[in-house]
């Protein structure tokens, strides 16, 4: 008796040749992140916080970007090549936050860069880019971009960025509006 001939072989075969299939499409859709599109990313239910994101960035993202962003984690010699430096400005300076958030969720495995959508939430996500995005800057700078704000941006803008300064004109935009601030790069 043959293999094929007997029933139970031959259900077992085709059992076996479906489960193959079923799992060779699901790590190919697995790998295929779908392309960034901004109208499809979740905007934080309030702006994101640097400090909430310290835990969740040591935790998962610091074994390769490092503790304080410079490309050194400890797994950085297993990688092909190293992954973005978020302390240097010149890393973010043209990628928008949602653009962050999209490769966060959904990796870029080309790279080795997981996909943290399926272990961390959108919320969690987005802390933990507020976090990587702080590691470029110091309190100084961002005591001095507060007085250049102050000095020459404030009178149209308005005190909190709502577009309400004095000399507003009605065309500034809502620096608190964070739909819309998710699409601005730096």
């Amino acid at each position: 008796m043959t293999v094929l001939h007997h029933p139970t072989r031959w259900l077992l075969f085709v059992l076996i040749l479906t489960v193959l299939s079923a799992v060779s499409t699901l790590q190919a859709d697995a790998q295929q992140a779908p392309p960034f599109d901004p109208a499809t990313v979740p905007p934080p239910e309030s702006p994101p916080s640097a400090l909430s994101g310290v835990p969740i960035y040591m935790e998962d993202c610091a074994p390769c970007h490092g503790a304080t962003g410079e490309s050194d984690g400890r797994v950085v010699g297993d990688l092909p090549a190293p992954p973005p430096p978020f302390a240097d400005p010149t890393t973010t300076w043209a990628t928008s936050p949602a653009e962050y958030f999209h490769v966060t969720k959904y990796g870029r495995l080309e790279k080795l860069m997981p996909p943290w959508g399926n272990s961390l939430s959108d919320e969690e996500i987005w802390q933990a880019i507020a976090y990587a995005r702080s590691l470029h800057t110091t309190p100084g700078i961002v005591d001095a971009g507060g007085d250049l704000y102050s000095r020459n941006c404030a009178s149209c803008h308005g005190e909190s960025g709502a577009g309400d300064g004095p000399e507003a004109t009605g065309d500034e935009p809502d620096f608190g509006d964070v739909s819309a601030m998710i699409l601005v790069s730096d």
